[in-house]
């Protein structure tokens, strides 16, 4: 008898073919990978999204914000 374990194929017609050692679909792999990637993305989308909104804060309210730092730093030095 062998002492490897049993080698699964999985194929589907005209797509990709998915192959496994000892029952876990190499699917299973694919997903991990895909789901450190996804984490990654959401990252990024929600970095993305606070950037667009402290720029349209700044474009908003910027003249408001110079004025209040302005009167600070004349009341400090002056």
């Amino acid at each position: 008898m062998n002492a490897e374990s049993p080698r699964y194929t999985v194929q589907f017609p005209h797509t990709m073919q998915f192959s496994a050692k000892g029952g876990e679909l190499g699917l299973g792999k694919m997903s991990k990978r895909l789901q450190g990637g996804q984490g990654m993305v959401e990252y990024a989308l929600i970095l993305v999204l606070v950037s667009i909104v402290v720029i349209v804060i700044l474009l908003t309210m910027g003249n408001q914000i110079l004025n209040v730092f302005s009167n600070v730093v004349a009341a400090l030095g002056a």
